[in-house]
């Protein structure tokens, strides 16, 4: 009865965060990019009620690990008294690296511009308009690994992403995945130092050299197979040895980070797992890997960063693929989701029909995932996460993308994560409508056809 209690007073707690963080958002302006995380589940609100607030969190317990107090050397302690956020200067790193002591750049890539190959098919009613997006995905940053001593870590947030501050500075690091735009950070900051200075957050001093993998998107899986994972092979490519450094977490993503972490070989005890809403770290020596892909687009590097977390994977478990299962369709479920597939029962028929195996990835182990993907020859879904473990396939797939249809949604990431593979990627495009924030779209079955025949005969 305890239990009960304390789920409904979470679950009101939930909800009424749910209708605010909404509100908050409703009739603003210029703040169209932001919010995203409460505009959707606002709109799942308003349109199915409560039953939603229970799924939240639901999902929310499913996919938190059990927290552990993180593992370090030293005390908590408390942050200093700040005054404002405006008080801490905003400054580029590359020129922090120049006129700031304790920070250091190992620069292994420089950045470059290039036309990018096209799709190897696209169907539907597209429009050159959403092409164009494709193709303006023309530039890659440079990549580096930054090491900064003495450095503050707030966040992640969903938007926000990280802050790191030091010497009176806060840093801007496009590189690693932060937005371009200064108000979010500032706000965030600046509630996080009002907070600090309220005894509301604690301070945690990390005296052992750590990582900063997670940023932005932190608690969703694709980021952690295109974005965080690959930055491992960074730290390895630059002499760090990975048994012995530590990797911060935040608390809040997945049960699978952690087992994906484990998968590559970083083991539990190298993991500063902590709440981010109530702890501040102070890492005297962090290391900051920059991304391998820069929105739709990837470095030539993300092919050996690849091959280096397979390998590692390799030596954990047994990842024979396979070979019965040559074609697979990634289903995703559609009754609590923004992006919907209008007539979803007859695409699965469909698909059926053509042979494929329709599989749901959340339902199945890493490990289990990661030995279907390796013998597959064509893996058709919703662009999105499930479609990234094209990483762990073992020879060049082809990839069917079903995609909505609306202008700056198109960057093309499984494209761009094809690109240096050596895999194939194909689009359909459909009749994308939308009501209250709900995104639906209609695909033609003869275009499901044409695209999954010329995928076969590749």
């Amino acid at each position: 009865m305890v239990y009960l209690s304390f789920f409904s007073e979470i679950t009101l707690a939930r909800q009424k965060k749910i209708i605010n963080g909404g509100h908050a958002f409703v009739g603003t302006r210029g703040l169209n990019d932001h919010g995203q995380h409460w505009r959707e589940r606002y709109a799942l609100f308003q349109k199915y009620g409560d039953r939603i607030i229970s799924e939240v969190l639901e999902e929310h317990v499913r996919f938190v690990p059990s927290l552990h107090p993180p593992r370090i050397d030293s005390p908590e302690k408390r942050l200093p008294t700040r005054r404002v956020s405006s008080d801490i200067e905003p400054i580029d790193i590359k020129r922090a690296v120049n006129e700031i002591s304790g920070i250091e750049a190992i620069e292994i890539a420089k950045a470059y511009t290039c036309e990018r190959p096209e799709p190897a098919f696209v169907k539907g009613p597209v429009t050159s308009d959403i092409m164009n997006d494709f193709r303006r995905e023309r530039s890659v940053w440079p990549i580096s690994v930054y090491k900064i001593s003495d450095v503050e870590i707030h966040g992640p947030w969903f938007n926000a992403g990280i802050i790191l501050v030091s010497q009176g500075h806060r840093f801007r690091i496009d590189e690693i995945y932060q937005p371009a735009g200064e108000q979010p950070q500032d706000i965030c900051l600046e509630k996080s130092l009002y907070e600090l200075q309220f005894e509301n957050k604690r301070f945690l001093e990390i005296n052992e050299d750590c990582v900063l993998l997670a940023t932005n998107g932190h608690n969703i899986y694709g980021h952690w197979l295109v974005d965080f994972l690959p930055k491992i092979y960074l730290l390895d490519y630059i002499g760090i040895d990975l048994s012995k450094i530590k990797f911060l977490m935040p608390s809040d993503v997945g049960h699978w980070a952690v087992d994906l972490m484990n998968l590559v070989g970083i083991k539990k005890e190298n993991l500063i797992i902590y709440d981010q809403n109530e702890i501040v770290p102070l890492c005297r020596s962090l290391f900051v890997p920059t991304l391998l892909r820069m929105s739709g687009r990837t470095s030539p590097l993300f092919l050996n960063a690849t091959e280096f977390i397979n390998k590692r994977i390799d030596k954990n478990i047994q990842t024979k693929s396979d070979v019965s299962n040559t074609f697979l369709y990634f289903d995703r479920e559609q009754e609590f989701t923004w992006r919907k597939i209008d007539g979803h029962d007859k695409i699965i028929k469909l698909f059926n029909d053509l042979n494929f195996h329709i599989v749901r990835p959340e339902k199945l182990s890493i490990s289990e995932q990661i030995r279907l993907v390796r013998g597959a020859k064509v893996i058709a879904g919703q662009h999105g996460s499930a479609l990234h473990s094209t990483i762990f396939c073992q020879d060049p797939v082809f990839a069917v993308v079903l995609h909505e249809n609306r202008r700056n949604w198109f960057a093309g990431l499984q494209a761009g994560i094809g690109e240096y593979l050596g895999h194939q990627t194909g689009y359909i495009f459909g009749e994308t409508s939308s009501h209250e924030n709900i995104f639906s779209t209609r695909f033609e079955a003869s275009d499901i056809r044409m695209g999954v025949d010329f995928a076969r005969m590749a």
